[in-house]
């Protein structure tokens, strides 16, 4: 029996993740074995069971400043002209950090 309730209903909110190879093989794999559900709803499940059971988070959320959303910096490339230009050489440095 699949250790994580999936279900598909609700409505939906379109994200995008990447995974390695081997994480999305499981994923694929865990889906059917949940009963040819999509791996969108194992995600779903999967995350809800890490929200229920996640103590810290749960105590964390509790505080109303956490469920403010951030602000988000704002970045214009155009308006601040003593900023170096962004060169495919930073770019390419950071998409490595980034994996």
């Amino acid at each position: 029996m699949p250790l994580l309730r999936v279900d598909s209903k609700g409505k939906p909110h379109i994200l995008r993740a990447q995974l390695d190879g081997n994480t999305a093989t499981e994923l694929k794999l865990y889906a059917r074995f949940a009963g040819d559900t999509t791996t969108d709803a194992v995600i779903k499940a999967a995350l809800l069971h890490v929200f229920e059971q996640d103590k810290e988070f749960l105590e964390w959320k509790k505080n109303p400043d956490n469920l403010k959303e951030p602000e988000r910096s704002r970045r214009n490339r155009n308006h601040n002209k003593s900023a170096p230009p962004v060169t495919g050489q930073h770019h390419e440095t950071a998409k490595t950090a980034i994996r």
